[in-house]
């Protein structure tokens, strides 16, 4: 390899399949002036020649170490195909080169919901030829940051920038392929909208509860969080803690605050203040505030270490309290909004990076939380107490080796903890005394309930969704490569109607079990409490409504004489 020169960046090499003897070589420079070099030698790469550079491949000195791949035609081994933050050709050996994507176009396609005739997204990793390409098939699948896309024919796929023009380019990402790499995630309180932040896909948000996807932002997003009362107001942080916030129920985002990549990390953390919602903790090197009462950003409590980030931040929902957490595995708490802090109070023997705290709910004082710290290993997860002044740290860690990401409580019984890892989630219903992996759920009611969760994939963030109709909660959690998944409803109240119709029944109010038999078994199984008749025959609607919620009301009223019960 005397040929090429020693340089600092990544090299790619390609072998053409129908001259075994050619190979190519895509070199990063990492030079500021030059930086996606081809080198090819046609003698099995004993020698090798110069062919040519292009500036715009890679667009920066480090980035061709990121995303840097190559191919050679399989049916003609002087065209070539190389792939840094879009696609391109050449047809005479990497002497001269075209442009066939365009990453800018991908996100308008993916909005208006178009899957053919779409464009590639930014930052290509891998080209494959598939498997039966010929003269007559020059189907080729492309690798990227925005998942998979696919062209039925490489030589005619272009950079067309315009919806509904040909570009050859079909996207398969989002259509039966849920693997989106998500950071974090959030409900709405109000309607059926889940969003999350992703890997260089910005912002995604479900629209409407169906099956689609908008990308109002893009970006590296972090986390998504609703407003608590208002509708329209909804906050996201892409890139280094930059504040997205949307008034229009989260179709568009602009920028209100921003960090930025010296003071905090690529994806860091946020939280809002429940008790004066106009208010945004951002986590850097700092603690930051944004309000949107006179749109200011300030630093509330300054760096513990120069190198040292905040990567988590709770805040109890009905006092001030405010938990933060730093990559060093200190733990600070404030009672009073964030005015005095505890210092660290990390007693543990964790030193990882805290990956994340949940407070306990429905507490006097918010002090009795769960943290998670990385690393692969039984000290990872424990529980913080306080008697007096002093804080009591018990270890409640899984009983083998394992990386956790996340944990939170479960919204009203508050002795239910989940855990995300890298091998998915897992439940204790005594607060860290066991765990098990989330259960099965009973199949006896329809396929949709046959959910173990999302596992052997890493879960990167669990957060809650309450539909007051039902009423229940669902757990839902983000992951890195699987999509978003959400349990089945984990029911407060288990009704009970002789005359519901199928063809499921979940125990829920639309949904009810047809017998306190069937009711009783599930409110057993979830930890409700379950409430007996006296031996008897009892008419579970009393007259003749077939309302569903006014039957719920005439059994809970019946209930007082014991003609009937409803099961909470």
């Amino acid at each position: 390899l005397n040929e090429i020169p020693t340089y600092q960046g990544r090299i790619e090499a390609a072998i053409s399949a129908s001259s075994p003897s050619t190979i190519y070589a895509l070199v990063n420079s990492e030079d500021a002036v030059t930086q996606a070099l081809v080198y090819r030698s046609t003698d099995g790469g004993n020698t090798w020649s110069f062919r040519g550079a292009n500036d715009d491949i890679f667009t920066s000195p480090s980035f061709g170490d990121y995303s840097n791949t190559i191919i050679v035609d399989p049916l003609n081994s002087n065209i070539i195909y190389l792939g840094g933050l879009d696609l391109w050709k050449s047809t005479d050996g990497g002497q001269t080169f075209t442009k066939i994507s365009r990453w800018q176009d991908f996100h308008l396609y993916n909005n208006l919901n178009i899957k053919e005739n779409a464009q590639l997204h930014a930052d290509q990793h891998i080209i494959i030829p598939s498997l039966s390409y010929s003269a007559s098939n020059r189907k080729v699948y492309i690798g990227n940051d925005g998942g998979i896309q696919k062209t039925d024919d490489i030589s005619t796929a272009t950079d067309a920038g315009i919806p509904n023009q040909s570009s050859g380019w079909d996207n398969l990402a989002g259509t039966t392929l849920g693997i989106t790499q998500f950071y974090g995630g959030g409900a709405s309180p109000h309607s059926n909208l889940i969003a999350g932040g992703t890997q260089d896909n910005g912002v995604l948000m479900r629209v409407n509860g169906n099956g689609n996807w908008n990308q109002p932002s893009t970006g590296d997003g972090s986390m998504v969080i609703f407003h608590p009362s208002n509708a329209n107001i909804v906050y996201a942080n892409v890139n280094y803690n930059n504040l997205l916030q949307s008034t229009d129920g989260g179709q568009s985002f602009n920028d209100v605050a921003t960090l930025g990549s010296t003071e905090a990390m690529l994806i860091a953390p946020m939280a809002i203040n429940h008790q004066n919602p106009n208010i945004v903790y951002l986590g850097g090197k700092r603690l930051w505030q944004f309000n949107d009462t006179n749109n200011s950003t300030s630093g509330i409590k300054d760096s513990i270490a120069s190198s040292v980030f905040i990567t988590a931040i709770a805040v109890d929902t009905t006092i001030r309290a405010i938990w933060i957490g730093y990559s060093n595995g200190t733990v600070e708490y404030s009672e009073d909004a964030g005015l005095t802090w505890s210092g660290n109070v990390n007693t543990s023997q964790s030193s990882g990076m805290v990956t994340d705290i949940d407070i306990k709910p429905n507490q006097n004082n918010a002090l009795e939380v769960i943290v998670t710290f990385g690393g692969y290993h039984q000290n990872n997860i424990w529980k913080h107490t306080k008697n007096g002044a002093q804080s009591i740290w018990t270890n409640i860690s899984l009983d083998f080796d394992m990386q956790v990401n996340a944990v939170t409580h479960h919204p009203t019984m508050s002795d239910w903890i989940y855990v995300g890892t890298d091998a998915g989630i897992f439940a204790s219903e005594d607060y860290g005394i066991n765990w098990s992996v989330t259960p099965i759920q009973t199949s006896n009611y329809g396929p949709e309930l046959q959910n173990e969760g999302p596992v052997f994939t890493e879960v990167t963030d669990l957060f809650w969704k309450y539909d007051s109709f039902q009423p229940s909660h669902s757990l839902v959690a983000t992951t890195f490569g699987r999509g978003i998944w959400s349990s089945a409803s984990v029911l407060e109240d288990v009704f009970v109607d002789k005359d519901a119709v199928g063809p499921f029944y979940y125990g829920t109010r639309i949904k009810p079990y047809t017998t306190f038999g069937s009711g009783i078994d599930k409110a057993q199984n979830t930890g409700a409490t379950v409430i007996f008749l006296t031996p008897g025959t009892y008419d579970e609607v009393p007259n003749n409504t077939s309302i569903i919620y006014n039957k719920r009301v005439l059994i809970t009223t019946e209930l007082n004489t014991g003609q009937s019960a409803i099961i909470k």
